[in-house]
Formats: C-alpha cells, sequence, structure tokens
C-alpha cells in the first residue's frame, strides 16, 4: 500500500488520496519528470489477476483525444498494479449535479456531443474499446466547461474475460446486468464494491464454468456503452438518475423541466432495453445531437419567446427609469 509522500517508480511522488471507485484508489501525484500532476489508481487485490495481456494495456497508452485523458504508464510495484494518467482539475458530473440539481438542455446536448466524439474514436480502434462504466462520476468537467472521460480500468478488465462485470446502477444496459445476475447466482462469487463507487464487480471464482454466461446470448458491445451515454443525459437533464434497466424508466415527461421533443428521443431510443433498437452507432447518436434545433422547432420556439419576454422586461424596466429621470430633472 502506498502512502503520502511515497516516491512510487522512482518518478512520481504521491501527494494525496482523492477517491476511490469499483476497481481501486485514486490518488493525486506529481510526475517528477514532466513536471506535472497526474492521477495515479491502484487496482484493486481482487481484480489484479484480470488485467489482460500488455498489449491490450498499450492500446490505452497510445490513445490521444481531446475529451480523454492521456494514459502515461501501468505500473507493477511489489505486486500492486497502477495506471498513471492527466490529473483532471474541477469536478465530476456527479458532483456538478450534487451542486446544481440539473442542467439545460443547451449543456446537456453539448457534452452529450463531445462524449459521442469521445466514445466514437474508442470505438473506432482496430480493436474497439467498449469503455463499460460510462456514467457523471466517471465524466470530468473541466474549467473550460469541456468534458473529460475516465476511468479505463473497467475497459481493461472487461476486454476479454467473460468472468467478471462490472455494473453501475442505473446506467448499466440490460445485457450486462444479465451478466452481472448470472455470475451472480453462481457458486461464491467474490464481490468487489466500495462505499464511495456505485460500482459493483462481480468475478467468478477460479475454475467454475463459464458457459452460464455464454449461453445467456447477452453481449457487450458498443451499443452498450450508446445506453450508458443515454442514461447519462437523462440524469443530467433530469436531475435524477435512472431507474436499473430492467425496471421501466420513468419518462422525461414527468419531470418538471424544459426539454424538446427531439432530445427526449434521442435519450429514449439510446436506452432502449432491447440492444437492436438502440443507435447501431454512437456516430448515428451524435449526428442526431449535431442536428437537434433543425427538428426540435417547439423547444426553440420557446427558447425565443423566453428570450423575447426578457427582452421585453428588460426595456420597460429602462422605459421606467429614463422616465423617472426625466420626471426628476422636470421636477
Amino acid at each position: 500500500m502506498i502512502k503520502i509522500g511515497d516516491l512510487l517508480d522512482n518518478t512520481y511522488v504521491i501527494e494525496a488520496r482523492i477517491g476511490s471507485g469499483g476497481s481501486g484508489i485514486i490518488y493525486k501525484a506529481y510526475h517528477t519528470r514532466l513536471k506535472k500532476n497526474v492521477v495515479i489508481k491502484q487496482i484493486k487485490s481482487e481484480l489484479r489477476g484480470k488485467i489482460n495481456e500488455r498489449s491490450e494495456v498499450d492500446i490505452l497508452k497510445n490513445l490521444k483525444h481531446t475529451y480523454l485523458p492521456q494514459v502515461y504508464d501501468f505500473i507493477t510495484d511489489d505486486d500492486d498494479i497502477y495506471t498513471v494518467m492527466d490529473y483532471i482539475p474541477g469536478l465530476s458530473l456527479l458532483e456538478e449535479l450534487k451542486k446544481r440539481r440539473r442542467f439545460s438542455q443547451k449543456k446537456v446536448i453539448k457534452w452529450g456531443i463531445q462524449l459521442c466524439e469521445a466514445l466514437s474514436y474508442l470505438h473506432s480502434r482496430s480493436t474497439p474499446i467498449i469503455h463499460s462504466d460510462i456514467k457523471p462520476d466517471n465524466i470530468m468537467l473541466t474549467p473550460e466547461d469541456n468534458i473529460c472521460l475516465i476511468d479505463f480500468n473497467v475497459s481493461l478488465l472487461f476486454s476479454n474475460d467473460v468472468n467478471v462485470v462490472g455494473f453501475s446502477e442505473g446506467y448499466s444496459p440490460p445485457e450486462q446486468v444479465s451478466i452481472f445476475n448470472v455470475i451472480d447466482r453462481m457458486t461464491v462469487p467474490r464481490k468487489t464494491a466500495d462505499k464511495n463507487s456505485d460500482t459493483v464487480f462481480l468475478e467468478l471464482n477460479s475454475g467454475r464454468p463459464s458457459s452460464n454466461i455464454k449461453q445467456t446470448k447477452c453481449k457487450i458491445d458498443i451499443r452498450s456503452d450508446i445506453y450508458s451515454l443515454g442514461a447519462t443525459l437523462y440524469h443530467l437533464i433530469s436531475g435524477e438518475r435512472p431507474e436499473n434497466s430492467n425496471i421501466d424508466i420513468i419518462p422525461l415527461d414527468s419531470y418538471n423541466i424544459k426539454i424538446g421533443h427531439s432530445l427526449k428521443q434521442i435519450i429514449s431510443k439510446a436506452m432502449n432495453k432491447d440492444i437492436e433498437s438502440r443507435y447501431e452507432t454512437i456516430g448515428d447518436m451524435q449526428y442526431d445531437l449535431n442536428n437537434i434545433n433543425k427538428h426540435d422547432y417547439l423547444y426553440e420556439k420557446k427558447v425565443r419567446r423566453k428570450r423575447r419576454l426578457l427582452i421585453y422586461i428588460g426595456l420597460f424596466i429602462l422605459l421606467i427609469f429614463i422616465a423617472t429621470i426625466i420626471f426628476i430633472l422636470i421636477k
């Protein structure tokens, strides 16, 4: 176990413990060679053996995208495994939700498009990278008001192993929940969770057959990420985390929020329980988000009406102010 002040791999000075999640403990550290802060995540002991081949690890190190953190290193030290990546100043969208309750449609669309760009980049790799744990807690908001999608340890854990699966309540799609439930029913599974995280990992004990999992006919693919993105946008616009995917989702119409019909349709399609009825690719979803204002006439009409009302109120106040000044001068 590393401690504050330790020098890891003769490069990283551990400065503070800043959090923990379903797959490990998170530290803020200083990179002595690059002269910058980084994030170091220590993989939990129960999951260390599930990090796959080094070639797959190197794939993550080679990722470079505006809305993804740069992964610098994977370190093995005394049987512990650490991932090192960019430190993103600011709060997660979950922390922002706790402060602000919900966000405007304009912001949700902007961040939704940015997330689509990041996921499109991941999904288009020669070996597609499925994030598998998209949720507000794994999305940082930068000082420039842009997003950064973090926590790739989960994609490493899921990449080839049907005996380990994670589950984030409200954000995981039905196919992911089904695999999770199969493992949960099998003999003596090991659970890995954290009181500060809503992600739970189940790992089937070594030697147990995985045939039951394969027989579920459930497969996690890029459309699983699309569901989780839809669930994330649902939370951002409504202020409420959606129900588990095996329960009927409360319609967005049930909330007293300003949202256009087109955005509701996009989120609903992304969150369809039937994987075949969702967007086929993240690019298809991004196209609809990019073109939402061309179709969402009602919402735009409401926005323009509100804008005109504010202008009229401002002009009315200005006229009263001018009339008051004139009255005082004449008097």
